[in-house]
């Protein structure tokens, strides 16, 4: 895997559509920003855990994969995930308690 620099992202977490997911490592879920920007998640590593986090507002530590990677395709701007934390209250206690 080609990476840059390591950086960082806000945003909230959307599930792609069943049809877009290639195989394994590619996206399942895209992190948009507040600018719209929408980043695919590869699938591995730290960034499956973001498949149980759909709508959870969201601050990635990664790298941007370059281009020349075989993953990248067309559909627009790659993140390889090292480390993500929530930023809203799906990771407080009441949430279980509110889904069930």
């Amino acid at each position: 895997m080609n990476a840059q620099d390591a950086v960082i992202i806000r945003g909230y977490v959307q599930a792609l559509p069943k049809t877009s997911c290639k195989d394994d490592m590619t996206a399942k879920v895209i992190v948009v920003t507040d600018d719209g920007t929408r980043y695919h998640i590869l699938h591995k590593g730290a960034g499956i855990g973001l498949l149980n986090n759909i709508n959870a507002n969201v601050e990635i530590t990664g790298t941007l994969l370059s281009a020349d990677d075989p993953v990248v395709d067309e559909s627009g701007l790659w993140l390889g995930v090292k480390s993500y934390q929530l930023i809203d209250g799906f990771d407080d206690p009441w949430y279980d308690d509110v889904v069930r």
